[in-house]
């Protein structure tokens, strides 16, 4: 049964988005501080399937949330973002005929911050995923998706060490950058 610390004015808010995970709401007390103690139970239902390959748990996991008790949970608006995330992932995932790795998709604002993402992220909307395939240099899978004729707003090559793929509400940039320590953004994927 997992617990975690959030401000009390935040309780009722986190009991709607743990029901929306499917999840049971268990209670909320009051701490000292202004802040709540959230229990929830988040084995009770089976995971929300996005699309055949992809669940909402899976596009919400976070080591880093897990390990600061973070609640990294979207509203309704970020679970439908992400299931338009997730069927573009399905097409990424055909084409290059392996299993697709998220290692981060969905950021609550807090844990945005506690990772150290953009402040206008678009993991905080449901909107972008870092991804690997196994059988794939990071490089390799940006090319690829490059390649694709497939809607996106940007695709960062991340230190040659993942790809961000990002869409956007209403813009389909195909922007092409790469980042790497030291020498910031670079356009194209060098």
């Amino acid at each position: 049964m997992p617990t975690v610390e959030i401000p009390c004015e935040d309780c009722e808010l986190q009991r709607d988005l743990i029901q929306l995970q499917g999840w049971t709401f268990l209670g909320c007390t009051e701490l000292a501080g202004g802040f709540c103690q959230l229990r929830y139970d988040d084995g009770a239902a089976a995971p929300k399937v996005l699309t055949p390959h992809f669940t909402l748990r899976e596009m919400t996991e976070s080591q880093t949330a897990t390990r600061l008790g973070i609640l990294n949970l979207p509203t309704q608006t970020e679970v439908d973002n992400l299931s338009r995330l997730a069927e573009t992932l399905e097409k990424v995932r055909a084409s290059v005929k392996q299993p697709v790795r998220v290692s981060s998709a969905f950021r609550s604002p807090r844990l945005n911050l506690a990772v150290g993402g953009a402040s206008n992220s678009a993991h905080m909307r449901g909107l972008a995923a870092d991804i690997n395939v196994n059988g794939m240099t990071p490089r390799q899978l940006a090319q690829h998706i490059a390649g694709m004729d497939l809607p996106f707003d940007q695709l960062i090559l991340e230190y040659d060490s993942w790809v961000h793929l990002a869409l956007h509400e209403s813009k389909t940039r195909r922007e092409l950058l790469t980042i790497r320590k030291g020498t910031g953004y670079t356009q194209g994927l060098a």
